[in-house]
C-alpha cells in the first residue's frame, strides 16, 4: 500500500526513485522560493512540510 507521501509526490516509495538535486525542509515563503528558483534551473526538488 503506497503511503500518503508517495501519493503527494507521485513516486513509489518502495523503489529507489529518490534522485533529487535538492531537498528543502519547510514549505514557507523562503522554502518555496528556493524550490522555484532551483526548479527553474531544471533541477529536481523535493519540498517537505509538516502540513
Amino acid at each position: 500500500m503506497p503511503s500518503k507521501l508517495g501519493q503527494v509526490i507521485n513516486i513509489d516509495l518502495r523503489t529507489d526513485d529518490f534522485d533529487f538535486d535538492l531537498i528543502i525542509i519547510g514549505g514557507g515563503l523562503a522554502g518555496l522560493t528556493a524550490a522555484l528558483m532551483v526548479g527553474l534551473a531544471c533541477k529536481r526538488v523535493l519540498v517537505c512540510d509538516a502540513e
